[in-house]
């Protein structure tokens, strides 16, 4: 009878990283990386990511965004561009344009701005 056993391996999540921007933070300047980025608080600058960005009801955003989707409850000032949906919720609020493959507005949400979207759109996002 052996009084060790062989470790289990670890098994480590495949995951991207979430970048979570809180209530009452404020950033200036720009965001780049692979993970989610969730936004509660405000920000001034650009966000990059080939994740998905969730914009909260109370964040307060003056920037450009270019991810994989976009989901925005909150409020935006500036261009939003995804390589596969924007999602405006009720409260969703945009000034600014759309790329995206697919877009999404509920009722009661906001847009100023102009819309492009279809496989062109996602071409463009690319660039």
């Amino acid at each position: 009878m052996a009084i060790f056993r062989q470790e289990e391996s670890i098994q480590t999540s495949e995951t991207k990283p979430t970048t979570v921007i809180g209530r009452g933070i404020s950033a200036q300047g720009d965001i780049e990386g692979a993970g989610d980025i969730v936004v509660e608080g405000k920000i001034k600058g650009k966000i990059t990511t080939s994740g998905t960005v969730r914009i909260g009801r109370e964040a307060e955003i003056h920037a450009d965004i270019h991810a994989s989707s976009v989901h925005i409850a909150g409020a935006i000032h500036g261009n939003v561009s995804s390589k596969e949906i924007v999602e405006l919720s009720e409260t969703g609020k945009l000034w600014g344009n759309i790329k995206s493959k697919a877009v999404n507005i509920a009722s009661g949400a906001v847009f100023n701005g102009t819309c492009q979207m279809g496989e062109e759109s996602k071409e463009a996002v690319k660039k």
